[in-house]
């Protein structure tokens, strides 16, 4: 009831405030519902759905996934997964469309119980196909990233619920490079391209909640996401022979409450 009450308060904050703060903060909601079938010992086919909205309820972009998972070992579990993700965007005479992307996962999990605490790394591959024809010398059609997660969760022995934490990094392995590492002066012209193959960090993600078992087969989750991003913003000609502007790293922090529900079969 703690965490419920705690969800009901925050979610008016953030329709108030809009979809982003003075201070430049991104607000948002998420709800999700996935289902996962057990097709044999270890082996789970599942699909899941995710929606998100601005501040203001306005809707931002779906998530339609579905993925294979096996078990191992008793500490060990991979995944393979599919999303198709549809964009809300408007074009500079307002007129919405959807900007489609594809997207591919493989990972695996390593978790170790300790009493009643649990403790999981993940490791994830990703690669999201874009639909849309882009500049190719701002944006990589075809973006290949690794993500990296550590959680932490608590299960006490009566309770039907476990609350944890968790923070993860994400870093992009094949971002547009130009050679000019810094761009705060006017030599910006003088860039020379160098390829698809830019390696940084382009997001730190921390987040808290409760998972909550509502019985054998099906549990909810509340939580709160706090995400830092930092993909590189590039204006380039699309001859990608010079930069019109300088180039800059754009942080930007979003601040989001959601929901998510999961029923076995």
């Amino acid at each position: 009831m703690l965490v419920a009450a705690l969800f009901a308060a925050i979610l008016p904050l953030t329709s108030a405030r809009g979809q982003e703060n003075e201070d430049g903060t991104v607000f948002g909601t998420r709800v999700s519902a996935e289902a996962d079938y057990k097709i044999t010992k270890g082996l789970h086919l599942y699909a899941n759905e995710e929606l998100r909205f601005g501040g203001d309820f306005s809707f931002d972009r779906s998530y339609t996934g579905a993925g294979l998972s096996y078990k191992i070992c008793s500490w060990l579990k991979s995944d393979i997964e599919y999303n198709a993700i549809a964009v809300a965007k408007t074009t500079d005479g307002g007129i919405g469309y959807t900007d489609w992307r594809h997207r591919g996962t493989v990972g695996l999990m390593a978790s170790l119980k300790y009493g009643p605490w649990r403790f999981s790394v993940r490791e994830k591959v990703q690669g999201t196909y874009r639909t849309k024809d882009i500049n190719e010398f701002q944006k990589t059609r075809f973006l290949l990233e690794s993500r990296t997660r550590l959680k932490v969760a608590y299960k006490f022995y009566s309770a039907p619920f476990e609350p944890y934490a968790l923070c993860e990094m994400k870093v992009a392995l094949n971002g547009p490079k130009w050679s000019v590492e810094s761009f705060d002066t006017d030599l910006f012209d003088q860039a020379v391209w160098e390829g698809h193959n830019d390696v940084y960090v382009n997001r730190w993600r921390a987040e808290a909640g409760v998972e909550w078992l509502l019985d054998a087969r099906s549990a909810i989750k509340f939580y709160c996401l706090y995400d830092r991003c930092m993909d590189r913003e590039i204006d380039s000609n699309k001859e990608g022979t010079a930069l019109k502007v300088p180039s800059v790293t754009l942080k930007s922090d979003r601040i989001n409450v959601g929901v998510g529900y999961v029923f076995s079969f």
